[in-house]
């Protein structure tokens, strides 16, 4: 994992749904050009019920698929929500389940510089890219890429597959 420089800026992404506070079963789907990011979306008024009698109908729940555009590289492991308060960017405010954008991003420039020697390497095609952060119960996903399209299937693991066709055509 990267370290932070203290500079970053962590801006709360609202536009997408947040994920279910236990048990949102983030899969992440990627290869040389998709990313892809599904979890179960929190509903504010089923947070009252159980955790098994919500768990036991997940196959029902509503999931968001995420496709990052042009995505970069990305992470996905530790911390859980216990413990984010080790993550690089608590303290500029990451908090556990919620969705971020890192402005000054660390990563994004030690990610930049790993690449400037490279015969390929154009400062432009640097410019649109943005590191996300989606800060889960029992992990953390991290993203760098121009930006995302979402949508929403119901049904985890299997609506995934069922939808990924139509996820991949997302632009």
């Amino acid at each position: 994992m990267y370290q932070s420089s203290g500079h970053e800026t962590l801006l709360e992404v609202t536009t997408l749904p947040r994920p279910y506070r236990d048990a949102p079963l983030p899969i992440i789907l990627a290869d040389e050009l998709n990313t892809i990011l599904c979890y179960v979306v929190g509903d504010d008024d089923a947070q009252d019920a159980s955790q098994s009698e919500r768990l036991d109908h997940y196959e029902d729940e509503p999931m968001l698929a995420v496709k990052f555009h042009n995505a970069l590289a990305h992470y996905q492991g530790p911390p859980d929500d216990g413990g984010i308060q080790g993550h690089p960017l608590y303290a500029q405010g990451l908090r556990a389940d919620g969705i971020y954008v890192v402005e000054n991003s660390n990563w994004l420039q030690s990610l930049k510089v790993m690449q400037i020697n490279s015969g390929l390497y154009n400062a432009s095609d640097w410019e649109p890219l943005k590191h996300y952060v989606f800060s889960f119960h029992s992990m953390t996903f991290e993203c760098i890429a121009e930006g995302y399209r979402s949508l929403m299937v119901r049904g985890p693991l299997r609506a995934v597959f069922d939808s990924y066709t139509e996820i991949l055509d997302m632009v």
